[in-house]
């Protein structure tokens, strides 16, 4: 799930509104953003609870670190779980690799919670930095999301290859799935998938959906948007 904003002030990628992004990052937002987008798809999933027994689907949220960072988010998700009682396996969180990095002991007491509750994490942002390794021994984890910066290199770098190749060669033997994201040409789409990297992202594949717009879709395949 993508905030996305209608406003003329959004930018022509249809990219979230800066200033909103930057306040969920602040410790003390509480995670007030995450909630409300949170809030927006569990109304949808409860919603749209019988379609999605015919045509299952799962659904990532880009966690934010005032989210990540806010003790009383885990009790939040859990609570509100409850309440539309929808299946957990449903929900992924998205953690990019550098919250990984700065918020070690957060990340980690979110992945117990989620290995507890049944959600499942994507690592988001990922580049096989060594201090992340470890998080992959855990059982909340089932995606990997290569960074950015490696795929737009990926026809011209022979490390950055390195790295995309190393990453879904490793996602395959730990039983995870790999996502490359701003996928813009047929030909890196061609590579990616040559060397095994399970799904893509781009506006050459398909651009953002407005959420209330999916139920008229055949929800077959995995949806992994803000």
């Amino acid at each position: 799930m993508l905030l996305r904003a209608d406003s003329a002030e959004s930018s022509p990628g249809g990219e979230a509104p800066r200033d909103l992004l930057v306040r969920a990052e602040d410790p003390a937002s509480g995670g007030k953003l995450d909630r409300v987008v949170l809030g927006e798809l569990f109304a949808w999933l409860a919603r749209y609870h019988s379609h999605l027994e015919v045509d299952p689907a799962w659904f990532s949220v880009n966690l934010s670190s005032g989210a990540l960072l806010d003790d009383s988010f885990p009790d939040f998700i859990e609570q509100a779980l409850r309440e539309v009682r929808i299946n957990p396996r449903q929900l992924g969180f998205e953690i990019r690799e550098v919250q990984c990095r700065r918020h070690p002991a957060e990340v980690a007491r979110f992945l117990t919670l989620c290995d507890r509750i049944g959600c499942h994490v994507i690592i988001d942002d990922f580049t096989f930095h060594s201090e992340v390794l470890e998080l992959l021994r855990q059982r909340a984890v089932r995606m990997l999301k290569i960074d950015v910066s490696l795929t737009v290199k990926s026809l011209q770098d022979k490390i950055a290859q390195a790295q995309i190749a190393a990453i879904s060669h490793a996602s395959r033997m730990l039983g995870m799935h790999s996502v490359a994201k701003r996928i813009e040409s047929p030909l890196v789409r061609q590579w990616l998938t040559a060397i095994g990297v399970d799904y893509a992202q781009g506006f050459l594949l398909e651009g953002p959906l407005p959420i209330t717009e999916l139920a008229s879709l055949r929800l077959t395949e995995p949806v992994a948007r803000r």
